[in-house]
Formats: C-alpha cells, structure tokens, sequence
C-alpha cells in the first residue's frame, strides 16, 4: 500500500484490505465461538485467539491512516451499477461518503434492523425461560426500535412536506420524550436484575466475555461518533444517535449481572445494580430532557415568527464538551 499522505490507495490494496478484514472478521467469530466451549483453555484456542487478535489489529492499524482512501475507493466504486442506481432511486447516493447526516441515516437503518432481532430473541427467551427479565430488556429494547422508526418514516415523509427548522425541532422534541419514556421504561428491568430475578444461565465465562466485548465496541462507538457529532447542525441526526447511547449505556448494566451470576456465589450484589443502573437511568433522562427544552425554545422561536426558514439554535464549537455530552454515537465506525 502507499504511504500515508497525499498517494492515493490502488485498487489492488483496496481489494487486499477488504480480504483482511474478511479474515478478521471469520477469526474473530471462530474466537468468540471457542469462548463458549469447553475447549476454550486449549493451547490450539489460545493460537486462534492470538491470530483473530493480530488481524484485527492490523485492519485497524491499516484502516486509521488510509480512511479517506478507502472512503473515496469504496464511493468511486458505488458510483457506477447497480449499487448506485438502488442508491439513487433512495436518494442516497456517494454523498454517504461525505454527508454526516445521510450516513447517520443509513446507519439507523443498520441498526434498526439489527434491534429488530435482537428484541425477536429477548421475547424468545422470556419465553423460553419463564423470566421477567428477559421480557422487561425487550420491552426496552422494543420502545428504542419503535422511536427510531418513527424518526426515521417521519424523515422520509413529513420531512419532505414541512418546513425544514419547523420539522426538525419537531423531531428532536419528538426523540426527547422518547428517551424520557425510555428511561422511565428502564426500571423495570433494572429492578428485575437488582432482585436477582434472572436465570442462572446468564452466567459463565462465555456471557462475561461476550458482554463485555458487545459493550466495548457499543460504548466505544457512542464516544467516538459523541465527539465527531458535537459540531453538527442537524437536530434529526443528533437524536438518532442519542437512541444509540441509550442502547449502549443498557449493555453495560448486560455485562454487570454476567460478572455477578458468575462471580458472586449466588448473591444478587443490589447495591451495585442499582447504583449503576441509576447512572444510567438518570443520565438517560437528563439527556432526554435537555433535548426537550433546547429543542421546544427552537420550534417556539419558528412558529412565533413564523419563518419557514429560521435558524435553529446556535451551536457549540466542534469538540465543545458540553454539545458532546448530549450527542449520542451509532454502529457506524466509518470515518469521514
């Protein structure tokens, strides 16, 4: 590959980098899939463990320095067939690669689908298993599906009918109360797990590992699109994202009732689920309530001087502390 810099990354090192990171990905799904057997002490684990972890370190080593290349290769790619007239039809075409705002969308939709399934196999298990616990995640996990779907089809049709600034503050109010509500949903199964009501097979060692690498990367995510989102203008893409850090501030509390079910010799450890899980309901309900209130001044201010076209708010400095905090990140790792 070239060097980093102004050279441009060649075809031939586009095509090397996405087998690598088709390599990675398998090794890493070979590792998590040993985590969960009995071999997994094996020295032959520990090799594959060593190799899934050296891959992705190199796709991440690779990709950090050569982002944009990658980024103008992957749009130069999908501006041609049939990849770019699905796009366009959409209305999403190569500017995926350089609008924030439609990558967000897209993204959305990722994730949204992902929610979909993931609440299908919460109801599952409540039913497989008889627990309350399971039903209350998805009851959880159900209503941030159902507010982002409701962003994202009002995005898609009365975005298109009301004026943008009126529309937009509208939609962040919207996404607000939404997280108010989820918060207020949340202690339902912060309850549950503060009693202890949750089926033993929770634990092992297997769930703690797989937990915390599935809140890792979410809360990694959520910093790091917090940050690259604190300068940006569009209240719609701000909320979609805050959906997110609600997600991801739920997986931590995941990872805590695995390490107790598996450390704790039988003890409910209440004292420290509801510690954490009242960080994490109250921050979700600040954030929702935040949003409420700078967003209705916004939709005041449009329908009082009844401009169309008014300004929202003004907004914080790139990087400013005080927009990140309120600016939640999503699955999507790819960078400008």
């Amino acid at each position: 590959m070239e060097q980093k810099g102004s050279q441009k990354l060649s075809v031939r090192g586009l095509v090397a980098y996405a087998t690598l990171v088709a390599l990675a990905a398998v090794t890493d799904a070979a590792a998590l899939v040993l985590v969960c057997l009995d071999i997994r002490a094996h020295t032959a684990a520990f090799c594959v463990y060593a190799f899934a972890v050296a891959l992705t370190l190199a796709a991440v080593a690779i990709f950090l320095p050569y982002r944009k290349s990658l980024a103008r290769l992957a749009a130069d790619k999908l501006a041609s067939g049939r990849i770019a007239t699905a796009l366009r039809k959409l209305g999403l075409d190569g500017d995926i690669f350089t609008d924030y705002g439609k990558r967000t969308l897209i993204a959305s939709l990722a994730v949204l689908a992902v929610n979909i399934v993931y609440v299908a196999y919460l109801v599952w298990m409540a039913v497989a298993y008889g627990s309350a616990w399971y039903g209350a995640l998805a009851g959880y996990y159900a209503w941030l599906v159902i507010a982002r779907s409701g962003i994202l089809a009002a995005e898609r049709t009365a975005g298109k009918r009301y004026p943008s600034a009126l529309f937009r503050s509208a939609a962040a109010v919207a996404g607000g109360l939404a997280l108010i509500l989820a918060a207020g949903i949340s202690i339902a199964s912060i309850i549950q797990m503060a009693i202890g009501a949750y089926p033993a097979s929770v634990g092992g060692i297997a769930h703690v590992v797989i937990n915390a690498l599935f809140a890792v990367v979410k809360n990694t995510s959520a910093v790091v699109q917090c940050v690259r989102a604190a300068s940006f203008r569009d209240p719609v893409t701000r909320t979609l994202r805050n959906f997110s850090l609600a997600a991801a501030f739920m997986s931590l509390l995941s990872v805590e009732i695995s390490v107790i079910a598996t450390f704790a010799n039988g003890y409910s450890m209440w004292e420290y689920v509801t510690v954490l899980g009242a960080l994490i309901c109250g921050t979700t309900f600040i954030i929702g309530a935040v949003v409420v209130i700078r967003w209705s001044v916004a939709l005041h201010r449009c329908r009082k001087n009844a401009l169309p076209t008014a300004s929202l708010p003004s907004q914080d400095a790139p990087g400013d502390a005080s927009s990140a905090a309120f600016t939640a990140p999503d699955e999507d790792p790819a960078s400008r």
